[in-house]
């Protein structure tokens, strides 16, 4: 019959080095949903802002100065007989101390007034 006394030792680190691996992998795993997401989040926001801009030229003719003006500038819609749509072209979000609208990732959203096409400024998601 064998000794307990030797076996503690090593079954404990083979727990401790079997507890990190599963740590490490959800941590990894964790990491790629994460970023999964915000690039989900990002072409949802994408859309979104660019069917507004949409709006903002097909009822003023023209594009707006800024995405922040889109934020201030209130659009009127009658929606149904007895309902209207009063509200600004954007929403308010996450926005930067110079009051620019953050993408999912941090960064501003680039914005080019004279074509209307909006863009992340976030590394590998320029073009998207």
């Amino acid at each position: 019959m064998r000794s307990p006394k030797g076996r503690t030792v090593f079954e404990a680190l083979l727990v401790i080095i079997l507890v990190m691996t599963l740590i490490i992998g959800a941590l990894s795993y964790t990491q790629k949903a994460i970023k999964i997401t915000k690039e989900y989040a990002l072409i949802s926001e994408l859309s979104n802002i660019r069917t507004s801009i949409l709006i903002y030229y097909i009822l003023n003719k023209k594009y707006p100065n800024s995405l922040e003006q889109m934020m201030d500038e209130k659009v009127i819609l009658p929606f149904q007989a007895d309902t209207i749509i009063d509200r600004t072209y954007l929403e308010r979000a996450s926005l930067s101390k110079e009051k620019e609208i953050l993408d999912p990732f941090g960064n501003p959203y680039k914005y080019d007034r004279l074509t209307g096409k909006v863009n992340s400024s976030t590394l590998d998601y320029t073009a998207w």
